[in-house]
């Protein structure tokens, strides 16, 4: 009995001891269970400030490249700047050695004899002028003096062809007024100065005197006239016979550049109204306008090497400034 005794309350010990540790267990459950809780929020909080800030880092991203392509352009700026001085300086050193290549005498000197030829040509000229009036006035006071000591008949048959001449010389002017070139319109694709903003193009004939289109002032911008302007018209055809004529560009220092130098013949313009067409890739576009020059090719009888293109005028009945933004093309 005391075994039994003694067995039963040990028994009763150990389980006091068991829940005694079942309890500590409990409460330390208890406390791990609670810094779990804990845990799991400060993991949301977290998660909620990271989305947060991807957020706004997604706003100010544009930003942030903004700001740095802001800094390129920067860069870029000053380093054309810098690109800019210096090819100032150079323009300027180019400035003064042709300053100083016009100042040189050579040149003073071929310029003193170009207007000393001048002067003598006019002098000449003048000289021709005057014999021809000695000559002619004596014949014409000759003349008129026979006349009146014809009989009446003759005086009639004379009257009669005094009135057909001036008749015929009318004619003949007509005919020549009636070959005169006009420019309708023109378009330049390209210029050739380096050392001048604006370019200054003209036109001539050899044996002529240039003709210096003012208007003409940017590249692929079509320029159209009405005929009536002051330096029209370009030139003249007499005969049936062709000119050598182009179209040119002033060069500040060397020869004058050549956008297109062709043979320029009456009988390529086309009827019914007299139009030639000149067209030279990537150089320039230009129509002529001679209602009277009678016009024998046909579009498909071009003499080889005839620079022409479709027929297409260049420009409208106004002289105006329009952007090019396609190519002309099409028929009249």
């Amino acid at each position: 009995m005391l075994r039994i005794s003694k067995l039963e309350s040990e028994k009763q010990d150990i389980q006091d001891q068991l829940e005694v540790k079942i309890q500590g267990t409990s409460e330390v459950i208890e406390v791990f269970q609670k810094v779990i809780v804990r845990h799991e929020e400060l993991v949301d909080s977290l998660e909620k400030q990271a989305s947060q800030l991807r957020d706004t880092l997604m706003e100010i991203e544009p930003h942030i490249q903004f700001t740095d392509r802001e800094k390129l352009l920067e860069d870029q700026r000053t380093e054309i700047l810098v690109s800019l001085a210096v090819a100032e300086n150079t323009l300027s050193e180019v400035k003064k050695q042709y300053d100083l290549m016009l100042e040189s005498k050579p040149l003073k000197e071929i310029s003193q004899k170009n207007d000393q030829l001048n002067q003598a040509t006019n002098d000449i000229r003048r000289k021709l002028e005057l014999e021809k009036l000695e000559i002619i006035n004596p014949e014409k006071e000759k003349n008129r003096r026979n006349i009146v000591g014809f009989p009446t008949q003759m005086m009639i048959l004379l009257m009669t062809c005094f009135f057909f001449i001036p008749v015929v010389s009318a004619l003949d002017t007509i005919f020549e007024v009636s070959g005169l070139v006009t420019l309708e319109g023109i378009e330049i694709f390209t210029t050739h100065e380096w050392f001048k903003s604006t370019p200054i193009v003209y036109f001539r004939c050899q044996g002529e005197n240039k003709t210096v289109l003012f208007d003409v002032k940017k590249k692929n911008v079509i320029y159209a006239f009405k005929g009536d302007e002051s330096w029209q018209p370009l030139t003249k055809f007499t005969d049936k016979k062709c000119k050598r004529c182009g179209f040119y560009e002033e060069d500040t220092i060397g020869l004058d550049d050549v956008f297109d130098e062709w043979e320029f013949c009456p009988s390529e313009f086309k009827p019914p109204r007299g139009r030639y067409i000149l067209f030279k890739g990537n150089e320039l576009n230009a129509t002529f306008l001679c209602p009277q020059c009678k016009g024998t090719s046909h579009s498909s009888e071009v003499p080889v090497g005839s620079p022409r293109s479709s027929e297409v005028p260049v420009g409208s009945p106004r002289s105006s400034e329009v952007p090019q933004e396609k190519k002309l093309n099409g028929t009249l």
